[in-house]
């Protein structure tokens, strides 16, 4: 069943746009290495399971 509002995108209108957003992503100014080490980096607040997490 698909839904008439959202326009279905063909496979290479698909393919188009991930290597749009990999070119962006390749372009841009992050160190992956300095990324990877923060979000490795254990954080004392983060809760350790869901069930501890804050509701808002």
């Amino acid at each position: 069943m698909t839904d008439s509002t959202h326009d279905q995108l063909s496979a290479q209108d698909m393919l188009k746009r991930v290597f749009q957003i990999a070119e962006i992503a390749a372009n841009s100014d992050v160190d992956m290495d300095e990324s990877f080490a923060a979000a490795c980096t254990k954080d004392k607040n983060r809760p350790k399971k869901h069930e501890d997490a804050v509701s808002v």
